[in-house]
């Protein structure tokens, strides 16, 4: 399966949300490599020995946008994402499909940050 495949015969809405998550990612590491693992879009890096470790994974749910950072990030930022109000459990953070854009993208730049952060000591 490849990114199209995933996206096909889902709400535009949803399709909408992805390339604006999509968008931010690649603004924010642009040398990231896309692919389908686990039935899910992930962002690789491409320019580093940890190219098998994702930055960050995405999947398209039927009520919000599953963010799947790590686990570690969740717990350093969990007054921030309950602040925002966004659900989130050890993996995952649930992100409404009409969740405010620029938040949307601060949060993605959090996570890439501190992924990026720590996939550099790997």
């Amino acid at each position: 399966m490849d990114l199209e495949d995933y996206l096909t015969d889902l709400p535009a809405e949803h399709v909408a949300m992805f390339r604006f998550v999509q968008s931010r990612i690649h603004e924010l590491w642009p040398e990231v490599d896309e692919r389908i693992a686990w039935s899910m879009p992930g962002f690789f890096p491409n320019t580093s020995v940890n190219s098998n470790h994702p930055l960050i994974f995405v999947r398209l749910n039927k009520h919000w946008l599953g963010i799947y950072a790590n686990p570690e990030f969740n717990q350093v930022s969990a007054d921030y994402l309950n602040r925002h109000k966004l659900s989130f459990s050890k993996g995952s953070i649930q992100v409404p499909y009409n969740y405010d854009r620029p938040l949307l993208t601060e949060l993605l730049a959090m996570i890439i940050e501190y992924n990026g952060q720590e996939y550099r000591k790997i």
